[in-house]
């Protein structure tokens, strides 16, 4: 794949975090519910880990976020989601999430040498949230599990 494909979808990547991260931080403040205000929390750490470690790569492409589009777009995408339960929520994101773990392989075989840990957490947040939603749709109390194994692997954090 050329550099411009994986400019394009190393952007994707970086603004979709921020989002994502925008989304469920709302998400969690909006929930009446103690455990699901913890786990959209926990998403939106996630999602924040994931932007951070793909701050470098963005920033050394000259990779900005679109901030002006994000915010309205989180909001919108948050009152969607907020209209559902949490067994929809769950089952919505079983189906949307997985589909993720493909794109961002493409992305991880993109990335040049410089972006490959940065590209392999990528891939690996997004298998945490998936695993996080099957075991949450097979009521699991270990559901957290995966989302807090990866929020404690400090692989591709910015050192400072």
């Amino acid at each position: 794949m050329s550099m411009p494909t994986y400019l394009v979808a190393l952007r994707e990547a970086y603004d979709g975090e921020m989002e994502g991260e925008a989304v469920y931080r709302r998400l969690s403040g909006l929930s009446e519910d103690s455990d699901q205000r913890k786990k959209f929390a926990t998403i939106a750490d996630v999602e924040h880990r994931t932007h951070r470690i793909l701050h470098a790569a963005a920033s050394r492409l000259g990779i900005e976020p679109a901030m002006e589009g994000i915010g309205a777009k989180a909001a919108r995408r948050a009152e969607e989601l907020n209209q559902l339960t949490w067994p929809e929520f769950v089952a919505k994101a079983t189906v949307d999430w997985p589909p993720y773990i493909e794109r961002f392989e493409t992305v991880e075989r993109m990335a040049p040498a410089a972006d490959a840990l940065a590209a392999r957490q990528l891939v690996e947040h997004e298998r945490a949230l998936v695993e996080f939603v099957r075991l949450e749709e097979q009521h699991s109390d270990e559901s957290l599990r995966p989302l807090q194994e990866f929020l404690a692997d400090t692989r591709g954090e910015p050192t400072q």
